[in-house]
């Protein structure tokens, strides 16, 4: 195995480099795609009235079988559960139905998570290239310049978690 090591060449490290890049570029757009599906964008929004935007749980018009086992399996009937006053969590154990103009399909629009991610991820990639574009700028010495693009992926992350912590 060693005798293949002399025809590694750094095409071939580039190569490789390459491909495990776009392994976690696609993996981190498909997370946004998913992001998309689970948090879905309000497309009906409008700004004059957005005091009428509301999502409510109500009773399920025509429950199904499964809905039915687990009030029976629970005690419950379905005019006990007070539909009006319930949270997220709970409109989902009681398997309730979401209602309202701000409603998507697992509930209520959550509208900053899919454009935040987005903005987060485009960030990163700048940021990580302009790091990488750093060592031939003129702006510090060459021993700063080249430890700042050697760690830029590294650097952009830890600074686009750091900005989403806060």
């Amino acid at each position: 195995a060693s005798a293949l090591v002399c025809y590694i060449t750094r095409f071939t490290e580039e190569a490789f480099a390459s491909l495990i890049c776009i392994i976690f570029i696609y993996e981190a757009l498909e997370k946004l795609y998913h992001l998309g599906e689970t948090y879905p964008i309000n497309m009906h929004n409008r700004l004059e009235q957005l005091t009428h935007y509301s999502c409510i749980c109500l009773e399920p018009l025509s429950p199904s079988n499964k809905t039915v086992e687990y009030w029976s399996k629970h005690n419950i009937t379905a005019t006990e559960i007070p539909w009006g006053n319930l949270t997220l969590s709970e409109c989902i154990q009681f398997q309730g139905t979401f209602s309202g103009t701000a409603c998507g399909h697992h509930g209520p629009y959550v509208p900053d998570v899919l454009f935040w991610s987005i903005i987060l991820f485009f960030s990163t990639c700048t940021l990580s290239h302009f790091l990488k574009q750093f060592k031939t700028s003129h702006y510090f010495p060459t021993k700063v310049r080249s430890t700042i693009s050697d760690f830029a992926v590294f650097l952009s992350i830890l600074t686009m978690v750091l900005i989403d912590n806060q």
